[in-house]
């Protein structure tokens, strides 16, 4: 992986076909760094590294059991972006190291997986904490009719790490997706093809440097470069932020941010706003960068006059049920100080008010709580989920479908369980065949450039050897 490599440990109790199998929650994990990626000229140095992970895994599964017990590793972003070559020879390394190990193994369980499968594994995870998954499947079971309707049962995913994001849910079954972007998960109560696509280039750190890359171009030939996305005082490319201006030059920079549908406007008043052109106006205005006005209500819900938007040239169906917004979107949410059930019209607001206060201020309010180099963007990432979601996937200002957050309560434990795209992957290997059964299949995970172990608890058997 790009940042760091993961081990996580998974116990669960077996159930028959459609009942889930009842993961122990939350599991057991360790990381390291650098990740994988790092020794892409290396990949012996690569598969080495992978021995504390293993040593991690041996305390955690008791010894009568390794032999039994599957270790898979799946690499993430890190990983795509090096050569066919470069990611050939790190992962036979790595599968050179995995096979000497105790555990279980086969060649096949390491590979490389694209983002639309780390969106599908995202998504199993959400609703496998949250019980719908299983609400679903004894619903389908036992009334023999259809499932529930899917946008009052399961919860979509909206996930935006560094590079790409990640778009998950359930379409209405009326809704016909292209083999493009329309997957299978073979899980009980899933009843037909999940909208998932992983759009490159649309993560934080990407769209950042692109507006970054504007601002620099339009830099006088002497003086210092003002960056509106930056927070005011901040030198590293003297912040001069103004969230009006910076989102103005986000839909500048991200043309393919203009979601549209035949809709009235919010009253003026409360939706739109025109950007300040005084370049040291730091207030709290609001605009929607492209000169139109914000809607308050989804372009995408159903019913609502919208057959979808383009975005990156691909055609998004309409938006159904509530969403969960993680990783940077829930990161940012939280600097703003939102709560988790947080409109856009709150997050512009948010935005507005982080961006309007001087970068002395928020140092010496989060110092020792959140790094520098996460502090000054958070600015920039307020104007970006903004437009990214308002204007991208046509999410009304008061829209009330998203939760941010990075983690749910276990309801049958009481502890906060991280969302994580390997947990999706370890409930659909689970229901699957798990360590039972795994020879031969697919879909197993682990996290970025990671290693993944199971073991079962069997006809009640909670002793040491149902601690994985």
């Amino acid at each position: 992986g790009s940042s760091g490599t993961r081990v996580r440990v998974f116990r669960y109790r077996p159930a028959r076909w459609p009942s889930y199998v009842a993961l122990a929650l939350p599991e057991p994990s360790h990381s390291i760094e650098p990740g994988l990626s790092t020794y892409a000229t290396q990949p012996q140095q690569a598969a080495d590294s992978l021995g504390p992970l293993l040593q991690f895994a041996a305390q955690h599964v008791p010894a009568q059991h390794w032999a039994v017990t599957p270790v898979r590793l799946l690499a993430t972003a890190g990983l795509r972006l090096l050569s066919d070559a470069q990611q050939e020879a790190l992962l036979e390394a790595c599968r050179g190291t995995l096979a000497a190990s105790a555990f279980l193994f086969e060649p096949a369980w390491v590979e490389v997986i694209g983002g639309h499968m780390e969106g599908l594994y995202g998504w199993a995870a959400i609703n496998y904490i949250t019980g719908a998954l299983q609400e679903a499947a004894g619903h389908a079971h036992f009334s023999r009719k259809d499932v529930l309707d899917p946008s009052l049962l399961f919860t979509g995913l909206l996930e935006m790490g560094g590079a790409s994001m990640q778009v998950t849910f359930l379409p209405t079954a009326a809704e016909r997706l292209s083999d493009k972007h329309g997957s299978e998960l073979h899980l009980p109560g899933v009843p037909n093809r999940l909208y998932a696509h992983s759009y490159l280039g649309l993560g934080m750190d990407a769209a950042q440097a692109r507006a970054a890359e504007l601002v620099l171009r339009r830099r006088p030939r002497t003086g210092n470069v003002a960056d509106p996305c930056l927070p005011i005082g901040e030198d590293g490319r003297y912040g001069n932020a103004s969230f009006a201006q910076c989102l103005a030059a986000i839909h500048e920079v991200l043309p393919e941010l203009n979601c549209s549908a035949p809709l009235a406007p919010s009253p003026p008043a409360q939706a739109t706003a025109t950007a300040a052109s005084n370049p040291t106006s730091h207030g709290a205005e609001s605009s929607s960068g492209s000169g139109g006005g914000l809607h308050g209500r989804s372009v995408l819900a159903p019913g609502g006059g919208a057959e979808g938007c383009m975005l990156q040239g691909s055609h998004m169906p309409a938006l159904t049920g509530r969403f969960m917004a993680v990783e940077n979107f829930a990161w940012t949410a939280r600097a703003l100080g939102l709560p988790a059930s947080a409109t856009l019209r709150e997050l512009r607001e948010g935005g507005g008010r982080y961006c309007a206060r001087h970068w002395s201020s928020l140092h010496a309010e989060f110092s020792g709580h959140i790094p520098d180099q996460f502090l000054v963007r958070y600015c920039f990432g307020a104007a970006y989920i903004l437009a990214l979601l308002h204007s991208g996937l046509g999410m009304g200002l008061d829209d009330a479908r998203l939760t941010w957050t990075n983690s749910i309560t276990d309801p049958h434990s009481g502890a906060e369980v991280g969302l994580n795209w390997v947990l999706g992957a370890a409930v659909v290997e689970a229901m699957n065949g798990g360590a039972g059964a795994a020879r031969g299949r697919g879909g197993a995970a682990g996290a970025t450039g990671s290693a993944r172990f199971w073991t079962r608890d069997d006809e009640g058997d909670e002793g040491e050897g149902g601690r994985a």
